[in-house]
């Protein structure tokens, strides 16, 4: 399916695909954007919540520069998405997963968007706008650590990735606290950004390489559980579906 791109900030729910990784869901919107993702449960209060707070509640954006067009997909029998984005420059893809360990759930969250260059040359954008946590805490930049943190109450996220051009802290493309950057995709190129996400507990930052190799594995854990799930009734494809995302 095909859609043109939207100037409102919000989107019909129905038009938001949800990933998971069996403890959060995170919910991708047509632009790429992610208006809602609790880190690092699914019962914490979330970080990432602009899908009932336009102005406070904070979100994850990627998206091309520009006009352009969208086709997605959840690879098969997977909680990983795939998007596809149409410019009049190019064609670049994005996926995104939840990552999950090699022997199961990691300790934190981790949110990979990798970004592949397919044809042509597509400018990218992205920004980590971390919310109020529902109104219960101002987020705040900790520049500390030389490393890429954001804090809101007692969630603490890190930002890191792989030739997603990052920009520096307070540039002025986000308002308030938060991190942007962009990059161009070029045919073969491949880009990652990476949020990780952890409540009450020390961050980690892990390995871009390792990032990318866990989406593969991530891909590979779900094809394995899907072929467990047994369902002979009607409509067997939007049953694992629901159970994917259960």
């Amino acid at each position: 399916m095909t859609h043109p791109t939207s100037d409102r900030p919000g989107q019909d729910l129905r038009d938001y695909a949800p990933i998971g990784d069996g403890r959060t869901v995170a919910l991708v919107g047509l632009r790429g954007q992610i208006d809602w993702m609790p880190l690092p449960g699914i019962d914490d209060v979330p970080i990432f919540g602009r899908l009932l707070d336009d102005d406070a509640g904070g979100c994850i954006e990627l998206e091309p520069v520009g006009e352009y067009t969208v086709r997605r997909r959840y690879l098969a029998r997977t909680n990983v998405l795939v998007t596809t984005f149409r410019t009049d420059t190019g064609t670049a893809s994005v996926t995104d997963a939840l990552v999950t360990g090699v022997a199961g759930r990691l300790p934190w969250a981790e949110l990979a968007r990798r970004v592949d260059g397919i044809e042509g040359e597509v400018e990218f954008r992205w920004r980590v706008q971390p919310g109020t946590s529902l109104k219960t805490a101002a987020p705040w930049y900790d520049d500390g650590s030389g490393r890429r943190i954001l804090r809101s109450g007692l969630t603490t996220i890190g930002v890191t990735g792989k030739e997603h051009g990052p920009k520096p802290a307070g540039s002025g493309d986000v308002e308030g606290p938060g991190l942007a950057g962009g990059f161009r995709a070029s045919t073969g190129s491949r880009h990652l950004l990476i949020v990780v996400g952890t409540h009450d507990e020390p961050i980690h930052f892990p390995d871009p390489d390792n990032v990318d190799r866990g989406i593969d594995r991530t891909v590979d854990a779900w094809r394995t559980w899907s072929k467990e799930f047994s369902y002979e009734g009607p409509w067997a494809a939007h049953v694992q579906r629901s159970a994917l995302m259960l």
